[in-house]
């Protein structure tokens, strides 16, 4: 009886959540030329997900990541059949460990197929694009935890965050990309 109850909250609490963040991304975001990636956290694991996926950040919710906000902003496709030009546009690929259970972002097309050539690894395409020249844009910064078995990479435009893991153990890598601040993400 009480694991129903509780089922039933998480239920519950989940599509609410789910409803207020596609009602907050449709209401605040400052530009219809942008979109949010959303910033989940597994506590079980130790990792951080991003997506611009609603109906991810729902089902992730429901089995027990923790929904985080809103992590920056990249520019919206006009469409889904759009591809971008390579001259104005880079691509950060995610790339999905069936194994461990992990996710790995990066930019670099040659360090994207290195990876897919290990063992779990798969391609979960193209998933999101930057301007390579980005007027206001601010950095990604991405960290390593060699102490980490999952949960390894993690990406913040926070230096007060990327200081603290670096004061923890963590690897500073350098910027990953560049995007656009969030306008609620505060440093």
């Amino acid at each position: 009886m009480k694991k129903s109850v509780i089922l039933v909250f998480l239920v519950i609490f989940c599509v609410t959540l789910s409803f207020n963040i596609q009602t907050t991304v449709a209401q605040t975001s400052p530009s219809t030329t942008r979109v949010p990636i959303l910033r989940l956290y597994n506590p079980n694991s130790g990792e951080h997900l991003f997506t611009m996926r609603g109906a991810e950040v729902e089902v992730l919710c429901h089995i027990g990541w923790r929904y985080e906000g809103s992590a920056w902003e990249v520019p919206k496709p006009p469409s889904a059949d759009w591809y971008p030009n390579p001259e104005k546009y880079r691509t950060v690929y995610r790339i999905y460990n069936s194994i461990a259970g992990e996710h790995f972002y990066t930019s670099s097309l040659y360090e994207k197929n290195s990876v897919l050539k290990h063992s779990g690894w798969l391609d979960d395409g193209d998933f999101f694009w930057f301007p390579t020249v980005t007027k206001g844009g601010s950095p990604v910064y991405r960290l390593y935890n060699p102490n980490a078995t999952v949960g390894s990479h993690h990406y913040t435009m926070s230096a007060f965050e990327r200081d603290n893991l670096v004061k923890l153990g963590w690897h500073y890598e350098g910027v990953a990309w560049k995007a656009y601040p969030y306008p609620l993400l505060q440093d």
